[in-house]
Parts: structure tokens; C-alpha cells; sequence
């Protein structure tokens, strides 16, 4: 401690001082699924990097998916809290950017967002097939996952930017809203934007792409004028597409199921409905941390491409493998998100 001029105000600075890491249930759930995260997702990322060639914009889109989860599981690691800070740029980029853990937070609502976009773009592909290839051309789905990513990452630093300080007398992170009202009300925007929003719109562009799927499947059994196989094409697209629809709608219920008790009772505690900080944090946050580690083997159970994929790949042979992975679309595609409309690229 130093005094300033004045001699009225103390001033820390010492050095970090840390709490120690108490060892309970919770904690070692997060070390399970973060453990589980990181390998599953890199797994994931293996397979639709080098194992699969010439990649749609689903296939992009679920690779983003599996990179951000990733880095939601390495920041999901536990390590100690600081006690208090060092005065200066490190104490106050400490108090800023690690204290509330922004690192991990970006990466968790890019995922929600990429959730978000995969299935805009599966509505856009199977309700306006011909206008798909000119919103969507294979190079602009960069662009929509580095779009995803500055608007996850602009949120949290903001959110952190605002609401975090650090106490120049004790050298404390500390958070501030503002007073009541001001917390309720940054807590409903946070909400709406990183839960209620993605949630209306992946509701609503699944059950459209759904009532398409169908009409598009009846449409077909009711046109006895073209042969038998062209009529066998036709439905093995539209039943290619409806596994794709399925192994989204499955990722999706994921995340609802998941995130759903969190982002309630978070919201409620920033109106002074409940205290979030008690038992419902105890169940809540492993609930919703799971969500970064459940894709993978929603891909594995519902993706024969990704498990064939898997299997063929050299994580699990010793010696070189002399079938290529890529091979899992050798029935007419490239890839086991395929969106061609003209003929069966995939059998998923």
C-alpha cells in the first residue's frame, strides 16, 4: 500500500495475489467436459479439414462450429482467480479481459451464432434452391463466420469494458452496472441478443425448412408422369437433405436444453427475481457447459459420412491407410453436407 499526496487515500501496489483452487464436484465436471470438448472437437475439425476435400458452406460452417467449441473447452480449464491486482496496464487488462472470463464467452456465443447461421443457410438452400448459389457462393461463408466472430467479440468486450473495474485501494476486480435498473437492463439486452433472438430465428427458419421438406416429398410421390428413376433421384436428394435437417434439428435441441435454465435464471437475477448465485449455478453451468462438447457425438450418431470418415482416418490405424476418407462421398459427392439440387450428391 501507498498513500497519496494528500495522505486521505491508499493505493495498492503489491503484486497478484491469487486464491487457490478448491477442488468440488463442479470443478471437476468442468475439467471432464472441458477434457471431452477439446478432444471430440478436434477430432471434428480433423475430419473436415484433411479428410474431406472441396468443402459446402454447411461443411464450412459446422468446421466453425467445431473451432469454437473448441476454444470454449480450452478456456472451460480452470485456473485461480486473483485476490487482487498490480496497479497499471496489467492489472487493469487482468480486471478487463480476464477477470469474467471474456475469452470464453466470445467463443461460446460465436458458436450460438454459428448455430444460427447453419441454419439460415440450410433454410435459404432448401426453400430458394436457384437464388442459394448467388446469396451464398462458396467464398462468402468466410465472411459470414469472420462476421459471426467481430459480433461475438464486440458484445463481450463492450459488456466487459463497461460493467468491470479494478479498486485502486484493494487492487479488487470489481463490477459495476450502474444500480439496479441499469443491470436488469443490460441483463434483457445480453439475453435477447445471445439467447432469445438465436433461438426465434433457428425455431423458425427449422420449422419452415421442415414444411418445405415435406411438401417437396409429397410433391414427388404425386407426379406419377416421370420415370421411376428419376423419381428415385428426386427423393434421395430430398431424404439427403433430411438427415442434413435432422443431425442441424438435433444440434439445435442441444443448445436449447442446454442453455435454457442458465440464461433464464441469469436474466431473472438481473431483476432481482431470484439469486442466481446458488444452487440453480450449481446445476445450471455444467448443464450449459456440456453444449460445447455434445456436437461431435451428435455428428458421430447421426452422420454415417462423418463416421466413415473417422474410421478411415489415421487417428485410428498405425500404418498408412490405403482408403482415403475422402472416399466416404465416392457415390457421386464430395462432401456429406452436399446442396446440390440437380442430382444425389450425398447419402447421409
Amino acid at each position: 500500500m501507498t498513500m497519496n499526496n494528500n495522505n486521505t487515500t491508499a493505493v495498492y501496489d503489491g503484486p497478484f495475489t491469487w486464491y487457490p483452487l478448491l477442488w468440488s464436484w463442479l470443478l471437476y465436471s468442468q475439467v471432464t467436459i472441458a477434457g471431452i470438448g477439446i478432444i471430440g472437437n478436434s477430432v471434428t475439425i480433423f475430419v473436415y479439414t484433411w479428410r474431406l476435400s472441396r468443402l459446402t458452406n454447411m461443411d464450412k460452417l459446422i468446421r466453425s462450429l467445431a473451432i469454437a467449441d473448441l476454444c470454449s473447452s480450452i478456456n472451460l480449464l480452470p485456473y485461480p482467480d486473483a485476490v487482487s491486482t498490480p496497479d497499471g496496464l496489467i492489472g487493469f487488462v487482468y480486471c478487463k479481459v480476464i477477470f469474467l472470463r471474456c475469452a470464453l464467452w466470445i467463443s461460446l456465443v460465436a458458436s450460438i451464432f454459428i448455430l444460427t447461421a447453419m441454419t439460415i443457410e440450410q433454410c435459404i438452400s432448401i426453400l430458394f434452391p436457384l437464388k442459394y448459389r448467388f446469396v451464398f457462393p462458396k467464398n462468402r461463408s468466410g465472411w459470414v463466420i469472420l462476421g459471426v466472430w467481430v459480433a461475438s467479440g464486440t458484445i463481450n468486450v463492450v459488456y466487459n469494458l463497461v460493467i468491470t473495474f479494478r479498486d485502486s485501494e484493494t487492487g479488487v476486480c470489481l463490477t459495476d452496472f450502474g444500480g439496479d435498473f441499469f443491470e436488469a437492463i443490460i441483463g434483457t439486452i445480453i439475453f435477447v441478443l445471445e439467447y432469445f433472438l438465436p433461438v426465434v430465428i433457428m425455431v423458425t427458419a427449422h420449422s419452415m425448412t421442415l414444411r418445405c421438406l415435406r411438401k417437396q416429398e409429397g410433391a414427388i410421390f404425386r407426379n406419377r408422369s416421370e420415370s421411376k428413376g428419376v423419381v428415385q433421384r428426386e427423393l434421395a436428394v430430398v431424404r439427403a437433405r433430411k438427415k442434413i435437417f435432422k443431425m442441424v434439428l438435433f444440434v439445435i435441441i442441444t443448445f436449447i436444453s442446454t442453455w435454457s435454465i442458465d440464461q433464464m435464471a441469469f436474466l431473472l437475477h438481473g431483476w432481482k427475481v431470484i439469486n442466481y448465485y446458488n444452487f440453480i449455478y450449481q446445476v445450471s453451468v455444467p448443464l450449459a457447459l456440456i453444449n460445447s462438447c455434445a456436437n461431435p457425438f451428435i455428428y458421430a450418431a447421426t452422420n454415417p459420412h462423418f463416421r466413415k470418415a473417422l474410421c478411415n482416418s489415421n487417428l485410428w490405424k498405425r500404418e498408412g491407410s490405403t482408403s482415403k476418407a475422402g472416399n466416404a462421398t465416392s457415390e457421386g459427392g464430395s462432401s456429406f453436407a452436399s446442396r446440390d439440387t440437380s442430382m444425389v450428391t450425398s447419402h447421409i
